[in-house]
């Protein structure tokens, strides 16, 4: 993607985002499905457009980890550590949640190991890929992102793919970003960061060998 394209989809990406829309944008995973986190139509859209069950949340991507307190509580200094280690990255790390996010962003409480409730969770993620990281830069909003396939379809890699799969549905993303062929990838690795030492709840990009040598 040379830099005028880049600069109009740029332009064009924060415009829908902007006016509630959805965009297909390329990661350092697969193609991700994004829109504005305070944007209810964005999300009753994503649910509409991958038949999500209601009760799956939607993980939120930042641009740094300097922004996670717009979003979560990290007051472990070992988790701290941690983010820093697996920031940017393929990584989605489950943390206490701040209370002005939608219900739809929100994990349900939880109980840890022993008998307190761990209360709301969110997923965040930092990626690592420049167009997207530009995007969040430019859009100063956290956004979120979940794969961008149908639920119990993909996730995609190769764009014909998943420009096919879309062109099938009554419902379509505002906007696709073509970046041609994504390197072939597993969706996002999710840690649950909200206790000692974390707990890996879906194996992805990052192997579990890979994340368990960054705890300490």
């Amino acid at each position: 993607m040379n830099e005028n394209t880049q600069y109009t989809c740029l332009a064009s990406a924060i415009a829908i985002l902007g006016a509630g829309g959805t965009v297909v944008v390329p990661t350092d995973t697969v193609y991700g499905l994004a829109g504005h986190v305070k944007s209810q139509k964005a999300i009753e859209a994503i649910f509409a457009l991958k038949g999500r069950p209601a009760d799956n949340p939607l993980p939120v991507l930042i641009n740094s980890i300097e922004e996670i307190e717009k979003v979560a509580f990290v007051s472990d200094d070992r988790a701290r550590r941690f983010l820093d280690r697996v920031w940017p990255g393929r990584i989605t790390c489950v943390l206490p949640a701040r209370g002005w996010l939608p219900k739809e962003i929100l994990g349900v409480p939880k109980f840890g190991l022993g008998t307190e409730p761990r209360g709301l969770t969110v997923g965040v993620r930092v990626p690592k890929y420049h167009f997207l990281n530009k995007l969040l830069e430019a859009f100063k909003e956290p956004l979120f992102g979940t794969s961008a396939n149908v639920s119990g379809h993909g996730p995609f890699a190769k764009i014909a793919d998943l420009i096919s799969d879309f062109e099938k549905l009554p419902v379509r993303p505002d906007l696709i970003i073509d970046a041609g062929d994504l390197p072939s990838s597993k969706p996002s690795t999710v840690v649950d960061a909200t206790f000692w030492p974390p707990e890996i709840l879906r194996e992805g990009a990052v192997s579990r060998k890979e994340i368990e040598s960054l705890y300490y």
